[in-house]
């Protein structure tokens, strides 16, 4: 059987499980696919969003670090990055990447959003 193929038939069954709030369930899949696949892009973003949602905020900077080293640009994995880094006290680091999903989503309210809260956290109201 193809790796691959096997992997995105796990990947779809794992969305449904992370998108329904089964987030064990769908961790452990995103695992399953890693473990075949170590560089699968979207095992490794969703895996990472699932560690922030979970507070385990530095390693989901590293899954998230990993699937952008892929070179896929997607400004969703940049917004959970800087979600994951505000979460951990980075705001400035959030800001970087943060400023990259604005660049590619001019129009994503979600990255607007994680931009307001590192100008929070650093108490840059005016920005």
């Amino acid at each position: 059987m193809n790796p691959g193929n096997n992997a995105d038939a796990i990947l779809r069954i794992a969305l449904e499980a992370h998108r329904s709030g089964q987030l064990v369930r769908a961790a452990a899949m995103y695992q399953e696919i890693l473990s075949d696949v170590p560089g699968h892009y979207d095992a490794l973003h969703m895996l990472g969003v699932i560690c922030h949602q979970q507070g385990e905020n530095e390693k989901a900077i590293e899954l998230l670090n990993r699937a952008i080293a892929i070179g896929v640009q997607d400004a969703r994995v940049y917004n959970n990055l800087g979600s994951a880094l505000n979460a951990a006290g980075r705001p400035r680091d959030a800001l970087r990447v943060l400023s990259r999903s604005i660049e590619l989503d001019a129009r994503s309210a979600p990255a607007f959003n994680n931009i307001g809260n590192a100008y929070k956290v650093l108490k840059q109201y005016d920005r």
